[in-house]
């Protein structure tokens, strides 16, 4: 509406206005917030948008990136919004399993962060995933995902023994790995999934071995694997993590 953005334009510039049905004008001294997921400067040159009210009100630019290009967030997202509801509706604080982890972390969330916040809601009020995991798996279905592996149901643990590790001289290294990086594959399925599983003890082992080098500076870890202090913090957690 470009008549609106002129009454707009006049407000910033003059600082006054008058009220609807008014004969005397209001003088205003404020500070002006504004959010928006349009392209403004496309619309500008589309002439939708006034390229003087752009400029008044592009003063301070702050790009919040959506959800699926900061997936470190979304733990933290998902921890936050499962207390407020947990509170808000009496009940007990569940926890999402790593299965409806990691789809969380691998779908492209179209709605942005209020459609996170719509599916946790949901499922502290329905109380259990199921629901929810058979919805993302329909979406997957649908190609809404980048790509994740489905776990199996039944998981049929065994110790896998690795060689020991070789030098460039062909010597066995003296280093060893932390203790409880067993690998725990299902007794079938497909690559894919067997990579996503592979991938978790990989994460766990780096980490644990990051946090014994640093002495546990959680702040210099998390500076090390290159990832957000809060999201070290929440795989320390979902790991199982201690410092003894």
């Amino acid at each position: 509406h470009m008549d609106l953005q002129s009454k707009l334009l006049h407000v910033l510039q003059e600082k006054q206005f008058f009220r609807i049905g008014g004969e005397r004008e209001v003088k205003v001294n404020c500070r002006i917030l504004t959010a928006t997921n349009k392209n403004l400067e496309r619309m500008v040159e589309e002439s939708c948008f006034r390229r003087d009210l752009f400029y008044r009100i592009n003063v301070v630019n702050i790009v919040l990136p959506p959800l699926r290009e900061r997936k470190d967030d979304i733990p933290l997202l998902v921890d936050y919004f499962l207390t407020r509801y947990s509170e808000m509706y009496n009940r007990e604080r569940a926890k999402i399993s790593p299965r409806l982890t990691d789809m969380f972390l691998n779908y492209s969330w179209p709605g942005n962060v209020r459609e996170l916040e719509n599916n946790i809601k949901r499922f502290v009020i329905l109380g259990n995933e199921s629901q929810l995991i058979s919805e993302f798996m329909r979406k997957k279905e649908n190609g809404s995902y980048a790509s994740y592996g489905d776990e199996q149901e039944e998981i049929v643990r065994f110790q896998a023994s690795r060689p020991a590790a070789k030098n460039l001289r062909g010597q066995n290294d003296d280093t060893r790995e932390p203790d409880g990086e067993d690998i725990h594959l299902p007794e079938q399925g497909t690559l894919k999934e067997v990579a996503k599983i592979a991938q978790r003890q990989a994460e766990r082992v780096m980490i644990e071995r990051v946090l014994r080098q640093t002495r546990w500076n959680r702040r210099k870890a998390a500076k090390l694997l290159d990832i957000s202090y809060k999201a070290l913090l929440y795989k320390i957690k979902e790991c199982g993590l201690n410092e003894d």
